[in-house]
């Protein structure tokens, strides 16, 4: 997410309570307090620079002024938890891979552009894996997979027809978040937890025929996230 985006959400009582934590704690004791959240972080980082010409005097004692610091650490912050998270990931699919005889070198679309998408657009990671299983067995399903491109089985139908075709695996990736969130989530109006009670989109269409799809994606999810933790946001 952009700062330029970020700023647009701030309000007038966000700058206020943000400028309150400059004034009485330091950028490093604001960051190393679990309660502020990775979710809350990328706020203070640009509450910092939408507040630049105003009057306030953080405690830091650093010859970097605090949004430099912000922006550092968050980015490292956020490299580390990208990095972790591909290992993780890539461990994941592997295992599971060999299960069945297979490996990693054939998954035929890149870990990191997966990973990279779904923190982007803060998107549950562990749906996305747990679908990715079982739609395409992590696109190495067959010759369906890799002529459609379309790892998540969007526009793929039980009866063969193939409406959907994407130009690269990224491509899907992007595609498959969009419509989620989008048509599933609607926008966060629905919850992860209660779109896995009745995977619907919002005009009742389900994502899957299988009566057991909601029941195979929980205990998928689930046992992606006991695994690698690290993975679910």
């Amino acid at each position: 997410m952009g700062s330029g985006n970020v700023l647009k959400k701030i309000s007038k009582e966000d700058k206020e309570s943000i400028k309150y934590l400059l004034e009485n704690y330091s950028v490093e004791e604001l960051l190393s307090e679990s309660k502020i959240g990775r979710k809350i972080l990328p706020y203070l980082g640009a509450g910092l620079m939408a507040m630049s010409s105003c009057s306030i005097d953080p405690k830091i004692n650093t010859e970097k002024n605090s949004t430099e610091i912000v922006s550092d650490t968050l980015t490292n912050n956020a490299n580390k938890l990208i990095d972790d998270r591909i290992e993780a990931a890539t461990e994941y699919i592997d295992a599971n891979l060999k299960r069945n005889g297979k490996s990693i070198d054939d998954v035929p679309f890149d870990i990191a552009d997966l990973v990279i998408a779904c923190y982007e657009n803060d998107f549950d990671l562990p749906l996305a894996m747990a679908q990715l299983q079982i739609e395409s067995h992590f696109g190495t399903d067959g010759d369906r997979q890799r002529k459609t491109k379309s790892l998540f089985s969007v526009g793929l139908y039980d009866n063969g027809t193939n409406k959907k075709y994407y130009n690269t695996y990224r491509e899907s990736i992007d595609d498959y978040i969009d419509k989620m969130q989008e048509h599933y989530l609607q926008n966060g109006k629905v919850s992860v937890n209660k779109l896995l009670m009745n995977f619907v989109d919002d005009q009742g269409h389900r994502y899957a025929q299988d009566p057991n799809y909601e029941r195979s994606i929980i205990s998928t999810r689930n046992k992606i996230i006991k695994t690698y933790p690290i993975l679910s946001n």
